[in-house]
Order: structure tokens, then sequence, then C-alpha cells
């Protein structure tokens, strides 16, 4: 018997591979069938993928990151359709400044190539940004240290005159169900799902539709750089309108939508290079929408536990509409994706219905609301009112148990 140790295939094969360059062989001898091939993808699909998803999943929740804290001391009284409008333009300017930022990446010379100094650079900022955050973002006006006590105060009474329900940290099961069989909650639902569906394939194939034109990335990047500034203008301009005029929110919305439906349909259905440019830089305006849909459910939604149930319905269908849109989307029909164009424009007349369906629903239940508050005060008979007003404000109330609850649109 052989004192060798047995070896391995794996051994064996690195033996045979060594003699193979030895002889001046330019392969490698070590053979593996398809089987082994198809489980070792499949167990780094497991091991990567998960960690992949995760990090993209987190990215997605910092556009939800005012959102949330509308659960958290926000409110429509801080006058909040142009304070999300403000935050959200720091999607538009990603767009403007991206872009700038891509050209110069891409004119570096190095080992590493530009999409890779692309994600370490912004990868970077993006972390060092949130520890800023982290030291410097106060998570309640007790915590902010550029308060003055007396603005504390002030700020903490602010919070009781919220008629959406004060923070609690008991879940109301009673409101989960509310929130489910609550008309509006599938009304903004619909609204959120037919407006990413767009979302997540425009964002996608933007820049390749563009480059389909015939340019090249230089260009393609430059030219990237000026939807950005007009959907900074509209997410401005329509926080603004949604902001100063009273019961907007919906009509802007639908405004929106429809400016980008028009785009869609340039791109879509012309063959021109500059018609069709123009019709990219006007689908983006869609996005000015978004910031408002937020909002509708910081003003229309009470209760603490109502409003995180109807969140995180929002926040699902945020996200499936990004999965399904890319979808859309066939390698075969590029660079023109005539069908992806073709579902975007579909789901934005979708998008503007439901925006007029939401706007007649709650205007109409204001209506049946201020009716019936009438009938209640003739019914008094001159009798001294209840105290019911002040104290239902500071109460975790929805906004359906709530009567002096008013809508806005």
């Amino acid at each position: 018997m052989s004192n060798n140790p047995v070896k391995t295939k794996y051994e064996m094969g690195q033996i045979a591979e060594q003699q193979s360059v030895e002889n001046g062989a330019l392969e490698s001898s070590f053979q593996f069938s398809a089987s082994a091939e198809k489980k070792l993808v499949r167990k780094i699909d497991l091991r990567v993928l998960p960690i992949m998803l995760f990090a993209y999943m987190m990215a997605f929740l910092d556009k939800q990151t005012l959102n949330y804290t509308s659960l958290m001391g926000i409110r429509e009284d801080l006058h909040l359709p142009l304070r999300h409008g403000i935050w959200f333009c720091g999607n538009s300017l990603s767009l403007i400044f991206g872009n700038l930022i891509a050209v110069g990446i891409l004119q570096i010379q190095h080992k590493l190539q530009a999409w890779q100094w692309l994600f370490i650079i912004f990868g970077a900022v993006t972390f060092l940004w949130g520890v800023v955050m982290l030291f410097q973002l106060p998570d309640s006006p007790a915590t902010a240290s550029f308060l003055t006590e007396e603005e504390k105060l002030i700020a903490a009474e602010r919070l009781k005159a919220n008629k959406t329900g004060s923070k609690t940290s008991t879940i109301d099961q009673s409101q989960i169900l509310e929130a489910f069989t609550d008309v509006k909650t599938w009304l903004l639902a619909i609204l959120i799902l037919a407006s990413n569906i767009p979302n997540g394939g425009f964002t996608t194939f933007n820049g390749l539709v563009l480059q389909g034109f015939g340019f090249s990335t230089f260009h393609t990047l430059l030219l990237g750089i000026p939807g950005g500034v007009i959907v900074f203008i509209f997410v401005l301009l329509s926080g603004v309108i949604s902001s100063k005029v009273p019961n907007t929110r919906c009509l802007v919305m639908v405004a929106c939508n429809v400016i980008s439906i028009v785009g869609s349909a340039l791109v879509y259905a012309t063959s021109s290079i500059g018609s069709r440019y123009a019709g990219l830089l006007l689908m983006g305006i869609y996005s000015a929408a978004m910031p408002i849909s937020m909002a509708m459910i910081s003003s229309n939604v009470g209760g603490f536990t109502k409003k995180a149930t109807v969140s995180s319905i929002y926040f699902i269908m945020y996200c499936t509409g990004n999965i399904i849109g890319p979808q859309l989307f066939f390698e075969r029909e590029a660079p023109k994706y005539q069908s992806g164009f073709l579902a975007i424009i579909i789901c934005l007349v979708i998008a503007v219905a439901d925006g007029f369906a939401i706007l007649f629903y709650l205007r109409w239940t204001n209506v049946r609301r201020d009716e019936k508050g009438v009938v209640e005060t003739t019914t008094l008979d001159h009798q001294e009112k209840p105290s019911y007003s002040h104290q239902i404000e500071i109460l975790d109330t929805t906004d359906l148990k709530n009567k002096e609850f008013r809508y806005v649109y």
C-alpha cells in the first residue's frame, strides 16, 4: 500500500492543470458537469442575492423616510403637501448632480472601471451623510439641541392639535381592521401602484432609451440633466400650489400624470429624435405627484395604528410597482421598448382616473359630514355644547370615528 494520501478529485484536477500550464497548454483540464455548475450558481445566488436584495431595499426605504416621520409628529399644521415637495426635490436634484458627477467619473483613467468608481464614490458619500444625520437629526422636539426650552414647549403644544391621533406604543387591532375596510386605503393603493409601475420602468430604462437615439454614453449623461431640472421645477411648483391653494392636491396629481401621458405618447408614437427626447423630458413629471400622495396619507388618515397600516400598504404597492415596471420592457424591443411605454400610458391613465375618484369621494364624505353636523347642532336646542372637540384632538382616534374630521383633497 502506498504511503501517499489519497488525493481528492479537486487536488488531482489542480495537478493536471499545473501540468497543462507547464506543457504550454492555455486551458484548464479540470472538468466539471453542468449539474455541478448549476448547483454552484444556485449556492452563490442564495448567499449573495439576499444581501444585495436587503441593500437595495434599504436604498428605497430612504425615499419613504418623511412618510414614516409623519407617524411620529410631523403634521399638516406644519404645511407639510410643500415640505414633502422640498424633501422630494432630492430625487430630482440627484438626476441633475448625479449625471454631472457621472460625466466627471467617466473621465477617470484607472485600473478600476468608471462604473466601479461610481459605486465607491456614491456609497462613501451616502455612508458619511448617514453619520452626519445620526448626530444632527433629532428624533423629537425634546431632543432638538437647536431649539430653546420655550420653542420645545411650543412644539409639544402644537403636537396636541393633531386630529389624526397622537403617538402611541399600543397596536390597536380595530384600527388595522378599519384600515383594510376603508375605501380610501384602496383608492390610495391603486394610485400608488399605477404610479410606480411607470416609475420602475422609466427610472430603469430612461438612459437606455435615450442612448438608443444614437448618443454616446457621455452625451446621454449630459442629456439626462434637463430632465432632472424639469422634475425639480414641477416638484416645487406642485408643492407650492397644493400647499397654498386649498383642496387642489388631487387636481395637481392628475395634472402631473396627464403631462407624463403626453410625454409617453410622444416617445411611443413619434419617430423623430427631437419629439421623442421632448417626450422623455415630460415623462418624469409624474414623480412630482408622489410627495403629494404621501401627504394624502398623513393628512387624511387618523389613528396612529391605522396610519401605520395604510403607510405599510403604500410601501408594499410602491415596491410592487417598481418590481413590475422593468419587467414590461422587453429586450427584444430595444431600444424603443414599445410595450413598456404602452404599459406606462395605460398605468398613468388609471392613475388619473383614480385621482378623480379620490377627489370626488373625499369631497362627498365632507359634504355628508357637514350636513350631519348641522342636524346635530340644531337638535341641541340651545343647550351647552359638550367639550368633545377639545378632547378628541388629543386622543388616538381614527378619521372614520372622529366625525369632526374633514378630509383634504
